[in-house]
């Protein structure tokens, strides 16, 4: 009887030895079949890396041909325009003076001319206005 249950358990212990074998081998199988298929993911991954790699070297190539320096950089460029905008609100101040001078000519004998011109302008227009004084005057 002893030995029965000897044997019994033994035959127990066989079939769980079989099952975690077989349990062992599919386990093993799917880790090697996750494997297999990380080691072709990796692999597409590298291929990848490597087509990138070389369009990025293309890419610099074709910039350099075109001229791209540090200069052009978004960045750079963002600077400049906060730059101009500065400048640019700083001339407005000063366009606005230089407005009140438009008006005269470029050198100054043409000014001293333009200013005679307006002298004698005035002289008219001061006869005019005392010939119109005297004439309400005189219709009085």
């Amino acid at each position: 009887q002893q030995l029965e249950e000897e044997i019994c358990n033994a035959q127990l212990e066989k079939e769980n030895i079989s099952r975690l074998s077989t349990q062992l081998q599919q386990d093993a199988k799917k880790i090697k079949q996750a494997n297999t298929q990380k080691a072709k993911q990796a692999q597409f991954l590298q291929q990848k890396s490597e087509q990138y790699e070389k369009l990025i070297a293309s890419l610099q190539g074709e910039m350099s041909e075109n001229g791209y320096s540090q200069d052009i950089q978004h960045g750079t460029l963002q600077k400049c325009h906060q730059e101009i905008k500065s400048l640019e609100s700083q001339v407005l101040p000063l366009k606005s003076q230089l407005e009140h001078f438009a008006d005269l000519p470029p050198n100054l004998e043409l000014a001293k001319l333009k200013v005679e011109e307006a002298k004698q302008e005035l002289i008219r227009l001061e006869k005019e206005l005392s010939k119109n004084i005297d004439l309400i005057h005189a219709e009085k």
